[in-house]
């Protein structure tokens, strides 16, 4: 019997918030599903808007590279932040959230924005990108005046990496997924009946099991750090193994 050291990590972007799984054994494979591109928006005045609402890394990123915000950067930005990936990565651009959320899902901002008496009725521009849900632009629609922008685009990729696939035949899997959209991509390219599914959030272990498929973890907290702790945590503690003969 062998324990499962493969970890299939399916997110864009920087993946060092999982080295603690390297220390514990695992081996891990990086296959982003989803490309991000940043999108053209046609530019307006920084002034025009109380607040800015940011939900993501990849939103930040693509709002404050855009020229027109460049060449505005004197002019202050109110920002609300959804979780502290989110707030660490526009204090790298120089600006002091105003609020962040606690909780790392649109929901929770919901409820806090709710409470949040300064926002109600000001100009306020929401930056997410064009697979995010409605549910929070529809939610804020009855405290302030609402606007959103579509800052970056997310892509799935539409052909079959012959690696992953290898692993997925060859040996024993966890695979992590951190949006509804990176599973659609595996899911269109690959059987996740072949690998152990992990999820980040109820939001994309919803949408796998409307799909057909059952995540072994959701991680209760929406970040990287968590789900490694619940990964190690989890598979140490049940002892998941596989027979190799």
């Amino acid at each position: 019997m062998k324990e499962i050291k493969n970890i299939i990590l399916t997110n864009s972007g920087d993946i060092s918030s999982f080295n603690k799984l390297i220390d514990f054994g695992y081996n891990i494979h990086h296959f982003p599903m989803i490309e991000i591109s940043h999108n053209d928006i046609k530019p307006f005045s920084l002034d025009d808007y109380d607040y800015y609402i940011f939900t993501s890394k990849n939103g930040v990123e693509a709002f404050f590279n855009f020229p027109f915000v460049k060449v505005q950067y004197e002019k202050k930005v109110t920002a609300i932040c959804l979780g502290s990936k989110t707030a660490n990565k526009i204090r790298e651009f120089g600006v002091a959230p105003k609020l962040i959320s606690s909780l790392n899902y649109s929901d929770g901002l919901l409820e806090q924005l709710i409470a949040y008496e300064a926002i109600k009725d000001k100009k306020t521009l929401l930056v997410q990108g064009n697979l995010a849900p409605d549910n929070l632009f529809s939610g804020l629609k009855s405290l302030c005046d609402i606007s959103r922008v579509d800052a970056y685009q997310t892509s799935l990729h539409n052909s079959v990496n012959i690696d992953l696939q290898g692993i997925l035949e060859n040996e024993k899997s966890i695979t992590v997924f951190t949006s509804p959209s990176s599973f659609e991509s595996f899911s269109k390219l690959y059987d996740p009946i072949k690998t152990h599914i992990v999820t980040i959030g109820n939001t994309t272990s919803d949408f796998i099991k409307n799909k057909g498929f059952k995540p072994v973890i959701t991680s209760k907290q929406q970040s990287f750090e968590a789900i490694t702790e619940e990964i190690i945590r989890y598979f140490k503690l049940n002892n998941i193994q596989y027979d190799i003969s």
